[in-house]
């Protein structure tokens, strides 16, 4: 689904609002702009309004970020609508617990108010006064999800809330091996793509076609080329394994290596050497050979 209104809805905040659905399978958008006070809102609209003191542009964090975009998103739970709580508890149970942590996977985030247990209330979370409300009953049936303004744009912060919501370790978050990356994890900047473009480039052309020259991949403009060496070396080596195997075969005669072995003073030296230190040291020598004979006979 499109975003349905990028005048005021971030494509970071939208990337969150469809995972959350692809996330759980039958849940609903439920909204994210709204003429109406709260982060549903724009800090543009509530000021020309003369909302300025709206809880949604008080803090400094609100102040800053886009103040033509919304910063809520409404996560809808039909399943709870008839009060079958099971699904939303789920997520509200995540979050209240990344809550009671102070998960910094929270960063970036106002508020979640949620359905978090089996009681007829339900939660809400604030993660910058790091306190507790009871919100609105349908709150029983559908998140809130307020992301600080100054934030709008920021995926991590976007990724960070996923990670909860899916029920993801913070270690899993911290070693960069969440299904939706990591604080470590590099945007996918123009540069970046260059460099994995390059990379790519540089392994074909360099490896199936052998170029001599290929692609710099440490360029990020796409421009620069350097020396493939392993495309030369390769090139050298089957030259000579091919002018090895178009030479004539030799044909070795046992009695010519003997006498060239024998003729060698270095080689015939080395080999009295070596019988010598496997003589026997004590004793009869003709006897300890025979015995030695004699035994590898048997």
């Amino acid at each position: 689904m499109p975003n349905p209104d990028p005048s005021r809805i971030t494509a970071a905040l939208w990337y969150f609002a469809e995972s959350c659905l692809a996330m759980q399978p039958g849940t609903q958008y439920g909204g994210t702009f709204a003429d109406k006070p709260g982060y549903h809102n724009t800090r543009n609209n509530l000021i020309n309004q003369g909302r300025s003191n709206d809880y949604s542009i008080r803090l400094a964090a609100d102040r800053a970020g886009p103040g033509d975009k919304c910063a809520a998103f409404d996560w809808t739970f039909p399943d709870a609508q008839s009060g079958k709580y099971g699904t939303i508890i789920r997520y509200g149970e995540r979050v209240r617990n990344a809550y009671r942590t102070r998960d910094p996977r929270l960063h970036g985030w106002r508020e979640v108010l949620i359905q978090a247990d089996w009681d007829n209330a339900a939660e809400g979370f604030d993660f910058t006064s790091w306190s507790e409300r009871t919100p609105d009953d349908s709150h029983l049936w559908h998140g809130h999800f307020s992301c600080l303004r100054q934030y709008l744009n920021d995926m991590t912060v976007m990724r960070g809330m996923l990670s909860i919501l899916v029920g993801e370790s913070l270690d899993t978050w911290r070693a960069g091996l969440s299904r939706y990356g990591g604080p470590n994890v590099a945007e996918l900047t123009d540069a970046l793509a260059r460099q994995i473009h390059n990379a790519d480039t540089y392994l074909w052309r360099g490896l199936t076609q052998l170029d001599d020259v290929v692609p710099d991949i440490k360029s990020a403009t796409g421009t620069g080329t350097i020396t493939n060496e392993f495309a030369r070396q390769f090139k050298r080596l089957v030259a000579d394994v091919k002018d090895l195997k178009n030479r004539p075969p030799v044909t070795v005669d046992g009695a010519q290596v003997a006498a060239a072995l024998i003729a060698d003073p270095t080689f015939v030296n080395a080999l009295s050497a070596a019988i010598i230190e496997r003589l026997p040291s004590t004793g009869d020598v003709a006897a300890e050979l025979g015995r030695r004979l004699s035994a590898t006979n048997a």
